[in-house]
């Protein structure tokens, strides 16, 4: 016996739009989470330059606080702290002034020099300096200023 009315007919194979609807939503939120989670490198340059800007910060303080002139030389692997000793300049492993290196991919610019050195005495004053860091097109200056203030700015040129 067939059936009279389209209720009971058969149903054809394939989805329903209202299905297709609710996988593209699912997919969509998967995608949203998948790009909320990869990693900024815009971000990644701005908290290096922070990160360094920081540990400059703390040489000042300990300059001060240990009355000794402390050092900071920059090249393009990375950066180490020095402090003067008895006319000789010393590698400075305190904690927070340990050697570093550059996250992958941030690269220093150098005017001339291959490196920069910068010294802070324990009057809290500085020798100027101005790093241009640089990642995938950007670029972040950390500068030193003579009163020993330290600013990271975002920097636009070549």
């Amino acid at each position: 016996m067939t059936p009279i009315s389209a209720i009971g007919a058969k149903r054809s194979a394939g989805f329903t739009l209202v299905e297709l609807l609710i996988v593209l939503a699912i997919l969509a939120a998967a995608a949203a989470t998948v790009v909320l989670t990869l990693p900024d490198a815009r971000g990644q340059l701005r908290r290096q330059a922070e990160r360094f800007a920081a540990r400059l910060q703390h040489a000042e303080q300990e300059a001060v606080l240990s009355n000794r002139r402390i050092a900071v030389r920059v090249d393009a692997k990375g950066y180490g702290f020095r402090v003067q000793h008895a006319g000789q300049w010393q590698p400075l492993e305190a904690p927070g002034l340990e050697s570093a290196v550059w996250d992958a991919d941030v690269a220093p610019v150098f005017q001339q020099e291959s490196a920069l050195t910068a010294r802070f005495d324990p009057a809290g004053l500085a020798e100027p300096m101005r790093l241009v860091l640089t990642l995938e097109g950007e670029r972040v200056a950390v500068v030193l200023e003579p009163s020993g203030k330290i600013k990271v700015e975002n920097e636009t040129g070549p």
